[in-house]
């Protein structure tokens, strides 16, 4: 039953997509390209009768593998350094230049995830970001994340100038001449 269902959804397919049919010339031998013996004409088909694209089902091991929608990530990340660093760009092959004690907007496209910060083509700093929707004010907007990059630069320390000790000599006793 199965099989006389197939072929006669088969045979109306087939006749019922075409708009013309008509016995086309057959192939008359070798002959060269642009030879009138070649012939070449595909019948116009009828598009109205196939499906949309996103009307076919998807196999299960696809479905399972395409990822849930994904969402941006947008932040701020501030340099609290005196000297401009770059970042590479996470949805591109660019390089973001901070300025001095400036700041950027920085658009991710995971959770979590990593950015290394460069000055003078040098890696410099290493930064761990964790975005939480909507959860950090900055200049009347909300963030995901906020990221500030301080690199501890060294304190002049105090130098202490050590006094120098006056030595008192020791009382000596008149009657008591050396020991020895």
């Amino acid at each position: 039953m199965n099989k006389i269902i197939f072929l006669l959804v088969l045979i109306l397919s087939f006749f019922g997509c075409t708009t013309d049919w008509e016995p086309r010339q057959p192939y008359q031998g070798r002959g060269l390209i642009g030879s009138e013996n070649l012939v070449f004409e595909p019948p116009n088909v009828d598009t109205a009768g196939l499906p949309d694209m996103r009307d076919l089902p998807l196999p299960t091991d696809l479905t399972l593998r395409l990822p849930k929608k994904v969402r941006s990530y947008t932040g701020i990340i501030k340099n609290r350094t005196g000297y401009d660093i770059s970042v590479p760009s996470g949805n591109s092959s660019a390089t973001l230049t901070i300025p001095a004690n400036g700041f950027i907007e920085y658009t991710a496209w995971k959770r979590n995830f990593d950015i290394t910060v460069y000055h003078g083509g040098k890696p410099f700093y290493c930064l761990k970001i964790n975005a939480h929707l909507n959860e950090y004010p900055y200049m009347c907007k909300k963030y995901d994340f906020v990221a500030e990059i301080v690199k501890a630069e060294p304190v002049p320390q105090k130098v202490y100038k050590k006094k120098r000790r006056i030595k008192k000599k020791a009382p000596k006793d008149e009657g008591v001449e050396g020991l020895g």
